[in-house]
């Protein structure tokens, strides 16, 4: 006896099922043609009321993996099951069709179309596997957020640092160039003496012998006819035996012409030769006049 009960409860129980389903799923069949006017529209609509309960039924009892993916699948069953609660309460008129306010029936249905799309987003990224690829990568994102913030700091105590740096180096070029510039000393509190880069007279190279002397070597010409006389009397003996005798003539007929002046000492100095007697402390011979250089004295 108990056999055949079960039996014919395996039986009547889903044909049961079936005729309570038909039933509040004509309801809202009718109360979905009532808001949208197209059979079609309202056929479909029934996914998110009687289908949909059964279906998240199904899944928390046989596919929802871990305790998150079973927790929305009930959650979103229980969900479903009110809005089919509520629209075949509307549609038989148990309820006031303004329960919630002005379009009650098209707040339940956008309701149901909202909470199902987003529970069968999120349902996937509940299983456990990806929870825990989700939380990987969570905790690498972490670690690089941290990485980045402490090297941005490094970043910002070298730049610091290296702009110090640069701001003195270039500040001591500056104040070398304004000081070399204008040939002064300035220089900043606390810093070192700046570089001043001063214009130099170009050398003139001293005469180091009687014959660099006597042609003036060592000095700028003063006249032309003076540096051809000069370079005259250096090609003459430059590269040959020097006759002192010659060589003196030759010097003294210079001097005569104008064209070389040689620089004497006051012992060389006469009255014959100037046409004035020397004055006192100007002049003064040191002992007997010498004989001149190249010829005999006018007096002698």
């Amino acid at each position: 006896m108990k056999d055949i009960v079960k039996s014919v409860l395996s039986i009547v129980g889903p044909a049961f099922a079936v005729l309570l389903l038909g039933f509040t799923g004509f309801q809202t069949w009718s109360l979905l043609l009532a808001v949208s006017g197209s059979p079609i529209i309202a056929a479909i609509g029934l996914i998110l009321f009687e289908v949909g309960m059964v279906y998240w039924w199904w899944v928390f009892r046989t596919d929802a993996e871990g305790l998150p993916q079973m927790a929305l699948s009930l959650l979103v069953f229980v969900a479903c099951l009110m809005f089919v609660v509520i629209a075949t309460a509307l549609k038989l008129g148990a309820v006031d069709a303004a329960l919630l306010g002005v379009n009650t029936a098209a707040k339940i249905i956008t309701a149901a179309a909202v909470i199902q799309l987003a529970a069968k987003l999120i349902f996937p990224l509940l299983h456990p596997d990806v929870m825990s690829l989700i939380k990987e990568r969570v905790q690498d994102g972490k670690i690089t957020s941290v990485a980045n913030s402490k090297f941005d700091a490094q970043i910002d105590r070298i730049a610091d640092e290296y702009a110090d740096a640069m701001v003195a180096e270039r500040t001591a070029q500056f104040l070398t160039r304004l000081n070399t510039k204008y040939s002064t000393r300035y220089q900043l509190p606390g810093s070192q003496a700046p570089v001043v880069i001063e214009a130099q007279p170009e050398p003139t190279p001293a005469a180091s012998g009687i014959f660099d002397r006597l042609f003036n070597r060592g000095r700028k010409p003063q006249t032309q006819g003076e540096q051809a006389a000069v370079d005259e009397a250096a090609a003459r003996y430059h590269d040959e035996p020097v006759d002192e005798a010659a060589m003196l003539a030759y010097i003294q007929r210079l001097i005569d012409a104008g064209q070389l002046s040689v620089p004497l000492s006051n012992s060389t100095y006469d009255t014959a030769r100037h046409g004035q007697p020397a004055q006192p402390g100007q002049g003064q011979p040191n002992g007997p006049a010498g004989h001149r250089i190249g010829g005999q004295h006018p007096n002698e």
